[in-house]
């Protein structure tokens, strides 16, 4: 696509029009991504590669992998063309500020960062230098993140089509930037994009890191208008990929050991749904419990207790916690979350395989956020085993959101319909928390 005329100022499209648009793109995940390995993202301006893959490069660093980001240029025109002098300052506040974001997406490992000080604006007639200045830095690349050539603006369509000259084979993610501003629907390729969950803390490294190009959202004509801002502040990001790159992404199994372990670690802070921050969460947690009707327990247990925050307030209400999770690094968390909790045990155990012969004798059951990730036989299977285990006037609590999830096999009213016929217990309480279904069965 050759450029297109527009201006930051202009209205542009509304992204209620892309959200509309793009739910039903294919998901990938980071951790389907993260076996890919070493990662370098090609920006044309500094910004240009927190606005397009911050998320994405908050998540990898967390995970311990290696990220370089290459800016091409300093962004010295953003201003318009001015003196020598003028232009010099600019670039240099830019390149600061460009450092200041990546470090603020260096959540773990540390982000490298390169200047290729080639001239803003002229990149298409600087196609010899830029092949020559990217080509060394994209030789180690196990995977590459470049703009879309398509996005619209010159120097993001001449470090697209260099980024793929020189990548060969390399698989690759390209992202809009500016596409979202000017274009329509119509104007990306629709089978092409996929689209990457953010975790909360992704979403706030990202937009902490765009709160460092203070030039570009200040000012009397900021670039950065809310308008376009709007498009950046989404709880996933946007990438266009080619067949063989689809190819060389494989999806991880979403009910596997790996995949939760592989959201934990990419997951800044290893807390993948801001249990401990979100006071909605919170207060959820807190409402879960009080639908128990106020009884004490003298052994419960625990499925799927991620980092530990239920967990703690589910110890309070009984003599002993046993809390399993198919994640070691989610128990490593729920142990830093429990540790003055004497009450509760730990475990690492995908289910049902996780469960033991000795664990029985269980007077509450606590299945919260789990049971989609099952299919209706191994749920059955799951939850008729429970039952085994649990003993005469046993509590079973099960919680689950109610929302659409490509990464869940079932849905939240399915899931619960599914424990009840598998327990053939009476449902003592029901209720419906926001967008949480919440059931409590009691044993006769």
């Amino acid at each position: 696509m050759s450029a297109v005329t527009f201006q930051h100022s202009d209205r542009g499209t509304d992204e209620s029009v892309w959200r509309r648009h793009t739910a039903g793109v294919t998901v990938v995940h980071v951790a389907d991504i993260l076996a890919v390995g070493r990662t370098v993202v090609v920006a044309p301006h500094p910004d240009d590669e927190t606005l397009g893959a911050g998320g994405l490069v908050a998540s990898l660093s967390a995970a311990g992998t290696e990220v370089r980001l290459v800016i091409c240029t300093d962004g010295e025109a953003a201003a318009g063309l001015g003196s020598v002098d003028s232009m010099r300052a600019i670039g240099s506040r830019r390149r600061a500020e460009a450092e200041g974001a990546a470090a603020v997406l260096a959540t773990g490992s540390p982000v490298e960062l390169c200047f290729l000080e080639l001239p803003d604006g002229d990149l298409a007639g600087s196609t010899v230098e830029l092949e020559a200045a990217l080509a060394p830095l994209l030789a180690d690349a196990e995977m590459i993140v470049a703009p879309w050539p398509g996005d619209g603006h010159p120097d993001h369509a001449a470090v697209g089509r260099a980024v793929r000259r020189i990548s060969g084979a390399t698989p690759r993610l390209d992202y809009p930037v500016w596409a979202w501003h000017w274009g329509a629907p119509e104007n990306l390729p629709d089978g092409d994009l996929v689209r990457v969950p953010l975790s909360p803390s992704a979403q706030r490294a990202k937009g902490d890191a765009i709160q460092t190009y203070v030039s570009q959202l200040s000012g009397v004509d900021p670039i950065l208008t809310p308008a376009v801002l709007a498009h950046f502040r989404r709880d996933h990001e946007l990438f266009v990929i080619d067949t063989a790159t689809r190819s060389a992404i494989r999806p991880v199994d979403r009910s596997s050991s790996t995949f939760f372990d592989s959201l934990y670690h990419t997951t800044p802070g290893s807390d993948p749904w801001d249990f401990a921050r979100s006071e909605t969460e919170r207060t959820r947690f807190d409402q879960l419990v009080d639908h128990l009707g106020g009884l004490h327990f003298r052994s419960g247990l625990e499925l799927g207790c991620s980092t530990g925050q239920l967990t703690r307030r589910l110890a309070r209400h009984t003599d002993r916690v046993l809390a399993i999770d198919t994640s070691a690094r989610a128990i490593e968390v729920a142990a830093s979350t429990l540790d003055t909790t004497p009450n509760v045990e730990l475990r690492v155990g995908h289910l049902p395989e996780g469960l033991r012969t000795e664990d029985v004798g269980f007077d509450l059951v606590v299945l919260a956020e789990l049971g989609y990730y099952f299919s209706v036989p191994e749920l059955t299977g799951l939850v008729q085993d429970l039952a085994r285990r649990s003993t005469a006037g046993a509590t079973l609590l099960a919680s689950h959101w109610t929302g659409s999830s490509s990464d869940h096999r079932l849905d939240a009213r399915t899931t619960h319909r599914v424990i009840d016929n598998a327990l053939g217990w009476p449902i003592t309480r029901t209720a419906v928390l926001g967008d949480h279904l919440i059931d409590v069965w009691t044993r006769a």
